[in-house]
């Protein structure tokens, strides 16, 4: 048996102590898990959707409408949509349930906080994705947006430069960048933290 274990490439995420009732799944109700399938569907959708998309005014929605319009690459979409809306479903129930038995006490408060950044790059992703369309709706988010970060004290306007740029161009583009670059880097960081957070702290449950 112990053999088999060392021969196993995923057993190094695993904790080496694990408490009985943490495996069951009316406990963990597979949420990590989820989400963690649900990203690698999204890297590989968004990996796939980056060849038929331009990021500039005159081509975005014509390459969207043109991704949408039916066939393999319409499927991708819906899929990249629809996984990035699970996503965020099962990554915030995913912490509703840490919060609810108490597994984010102790030596785990740290990974909690972590998997509160974690969500936050998950929704910035999602807003800055519903961004590069530049359609109505697109625009539309990014007016609140943009009204949201002018509202922060005292750096809401440097914040607003940053984020939107001089032009609508420059918006889109890194609107972009922070969706296939910035973000999904700033996520895989902090997933690669927490998954080592969880092997040395143990699996989520009750301190």
């Amino acid at each position: 048996m112990a053999g088999n274990q060392t021969r196993n490439p995923f057993v190094i995420l695993q904790p080496a102590k694990v408490k009985r009732y943490a495996l069951r799944f009316s406990y963990t109700l597979g949420l990590g898990g989820i989400s963690v399938g649900l990203a690698g569907v999204l890297a590989v959708t968004g990996l796939l959707l980056m060849f038929g998309y331009r990021p500039a005014l005159s081509t975005a929605f014509a390459d969207t409408h043109a991704l949408a319009a039916g066939g393999y690459s319409s499927f991708l979409r819906s899929l990249h949509r629809w996984s990035a809306y699970l996503l965020i479903v099962s990554a915030f129930f995913h912490m509703v349930r840490v919060f609810y038995h108490g597994a984010y006490k102790g030596a785990r408060r740290t990974n909690w906080l972590i998997g509160v950044l974690l969500l936050a790059a998950v929704g910035a992703m999602a807003v800055s994705g519903n961004i590069l369309p530049w359609d109505q709706g697109a625009m539309a988010v990014a007016a609140v947006v943009e009204t949201v970060v002018r509202s922060v004290p005292l750096v809401g306007n440097a914040l607003k430069s940053a984020l939107f740029g001089p032009t609508p161009d420059a918006t889109l583009l890194r609107a972009y960048v922070f969706h296939v670059v910035l973000l999904p880097f700033v996520f895989l960081v902090l997933a690669a933290v927490h998954l080592w957070k969880v092997r040395r702290d143990g699996l989520s449950g009750p301190v």
